[in-house]
């Protein structure tokens, strides 16, 4: 018996080293190297996963006076990130900006990672890069920010862009409006719609700036975490993509109530007719668009489908179409791909060129492709 036993523990012990250098490796893989050579950079016919290291750095979230969250507040260090697959310019403008106009009106692309077309092999594939190449009366810049909603927007229009002096904007948004509330609802932190994305955690960092830190802050995170920080945050995000936040945090998500995503409508809508306002007030055309959402289209495949986040956007989806007023240009793109294709084809685990949607709201180099035409559709047919 005192053999066996002994026999199991050995196993035991040679099972658990061999778990820990696994880890130990996979974390090594993971974590981003701090110069990447350009050949490791993917090119339009890339796997997701090369696709995705283009943008990890451009995901992480910092400190700004303005807006919140940004990308990192100085120049240099913007620089630094930049790659092949994307980069900001000294503003944080995704590609050319304001000085590269030569000539050409200025125009703005307002938005959340969508607009700022993350996945997109390029910075010339992504919506405002297709935009450029498809007319020339037009300098379209990116001003889109991975994880935004409509009030950061409508900080940086009125604290950046106005200044530049812009004949259009274009505010490409909605889905991270209903998505960071939802967010918010599932942790059962109580905050108004269109607060910024991850401002609990920020929250939970500073209780009065000029007293004693919380004691929240003084906890370390589970061992596992600190050990193995990249591979634990690449297997929550897959796990988020794949099932939802509430999977990955093991734990249930509860619906979102009918009157807190009818306040997050309101909050949407206010916030596109003041970003109209200030537009028309310095002489600017504006153009507020409801983005591609997934699962509001007819024909996608039912594994890419979660009932409860496909119910809450259709809900919002109703309700913005119920409450929007013609005061200002309002264009519904959330089932845009309908119109073009009858089976809309999806890939979460490996690019392909025929797929539009990367997950729920990111699109692929087609899709951004087709939405830049529809965009230059609604320039040319509607008027200011």
């Amino acid at each position: 018996m005192a053999v066996a036993c002994a026999k199991l523990m050995i196993v035991a012990v040679w099972l658990f080293l061999i778990g820990l250098m696994v880890a130990t490796a996979a974390e090594l893989y993971l974590r981003p190297s701090k110069a990447p050579e350009r050949k490791t950079w993917p090119n339009s016919t890339s796997s997701l996963a090369e696709l995705q290291k283009g943008y990890e750095k451009f995901a992480i979230q910092h400190i700004n006076p303005f807006y919140l969250f940004f990308f990192p507040f100085k120049a240099e260090d913007r620089a630094e990130i930049n790659n092949p697959v994307c980069s900001v310019g000294d503003h944080g403008f995704r590609g050319p900006g304001p000085a590269d106009a030569g000539g050409r009106k200025l125009a703005f692309l307002l938005g959340g990672s969508s607009a700022f077309s993350v996945l997109a092999s390029s910075n010339e594939t992504t919506i405002t890069g297709y935009l450029n190449s498809l007319q020339s009366e037009y300098l379209f810049i990116n001003a889109g920010v991975p994880s935004w909603n409509s009030n950061q927007e409508l900080h940086r229009l009125t604290t950046e862009i106005l200044r530049f002096q812009p004949a259009l904007i274009v505010a490409y948004d909605g889905a991270n409006d209903l998505a960071t509330q939802r967010a918010y609802h599932v942790k059962g932190f109580p905050c108004p719609p269109a607060t910024p994305e991850n401002f609990d955690t920020l929250s939970n960092l500073v209780d009065d700036i000029r007293g004693a830190p919380k004691k929240s802050v003084l906890k370390k995170p589970p061992l596992y975490q600190r050990l193995f920080p990249s591979l634990t945050t690449n297997a929550r995000w897959h796990l988020d993509r794949r099932f939802g936040t509430a999977l990955s945090a093991q734990t249930p998500a509860p619906p979102m109530s009918d009157e807190m995503i009818d306040k997050v409508v309101d909050t949407y809508i206010f916030n596109l007719s003041l970003m109209n306002d200030l537009a028309k007030a310095r002489g600017a055309r504006f153009i507020a668009i409801l983005q591609p959402i997934r699962a509001l289209h007819l024909h996608v495949e039912e594994r890419y489908l979660a009932p409860a986040k496909v119910s809450e956007y259709q809900r919002f989806h109703r309700l913005t179409l119920e409450k929007y007023r013609p005061t200002f240009e309002f264009h519904d793109f959330s089932k845009i791909f309908d119109a073009h294709y009858a089976h809309v084809q999806s890939g979460e685990a490996e690019y392909h060129p025929d797929n539009i949607f990367a997950d729920e709201v990111h699109l692929y180099d087609k899709g951004n492709a087709i939405i830049a035409g529809e965009i230059l559709k609604r320039l040319q047919t509607t008027k200011n």
